[in-house]
């Protein structure tokens, strides 16, 4: 079941990156070149969405390894944790978007504000496609995290004699290192109030809705101990 989640995961994590590339990158930058009326210039791009284009590529070779083991060549032997440790070094690009996500964010808003044709666009590929960019573009930021819980979870799932564990083991330390990467990469270069609603979003799942909206902040958050109940304490964050 991990093994399948892990898959189907990557699977639609590349698919929502992808709309990015096709909706948003693609199209700026095609109007950048021939439009009379651009919404940006071309080296504006990156600035609004990031190293995005490079973690697309890197979602999409990934899934290309999980298809090959864990779809056309899936047996009970099979192994996966050592895809993790090849590609371990390669991850340290979500530091790079992750350290810059608040200011692509600010910038990705104010050019909306100052372009019009721009807000135009950007307002009528969420109406007709149903797409919110602040919600795709979140999803690198969650996703170390993201597969630091996968791998730890199948590891429980796996016997210590499998030829998998030992790669399994040595996947999660790199993996663990990359994420204390990204999270301080966070904690140094975000606002205090985006800093908290980017590291709760990346740990936090089942939610409705992504945390992060352009409407939202955060208005408190306590540790409270409910009268009559024992154990862990909950923790409470209310926003706007």
């Amino acid at each position: 079941k991990i093994v399948q989640e892990i898959y189907t995961s990557e699977k639609s994590y590349y698919e929502s990156l992808s709309l990015i590339d096709k909706h948003f990158v693609q199209q700026i930058t095609f109007n950048s070149r021939v439009g009379q009326n651009k919404y940006l210039e071309e080296g504006e791009i990156p600035k609004a969405f990031g190293n995005i284009n490079a973690i697309i590529n890197l979602s999409k070779e990934l899934l290309a390894e999980f298809d090959e083991r864990l779809i056309k060549n899936w047996n009970p032997h099979q192994k996966i944790g050592d895809i993790f440790i090849k590609y371990a070094p390669f991850f340290m690009i979500y530091s790079v978007y992750c350290e810059n996500f608040e200011a692509t964010q600010k910038y990705l808003k104010s050019c909306q504000t100052r372009n019009p044709l721009f807000k135009e666009f950007m307002t009528q590929v969420n109406k007709v496609h149903n797409l919110d960019i602040v919600s795709l573009q979140i999803m690198p930021v969650q996703r170390i995290p993201r597969y630091k819980l996968l791998l730890e979870e199948l590891i429980k799932s796996t016997l210590t004699d499998h030829p998998d564990f030992s790669d399994l083991q040595n996947a999660i330390i790199q993996i663990s290192r990359i994420a204390d990467i990204v999270n301080n990469s966070i904690h140094n270069n975000d606002s205090d109030q985006n800093k908290k609603l980017v590291l709760l979003s990346s740990k936090l799942k089942g939610l409705g809705e992504d945390l992060i909206q352009p409407h939202r902040t955060m208005i408190l958050e306590d540790q409270v101990w409910i009268q009559k109940k024992t154990g862990s304490p909950f923790y409470f964050v209310l926003f706007s």
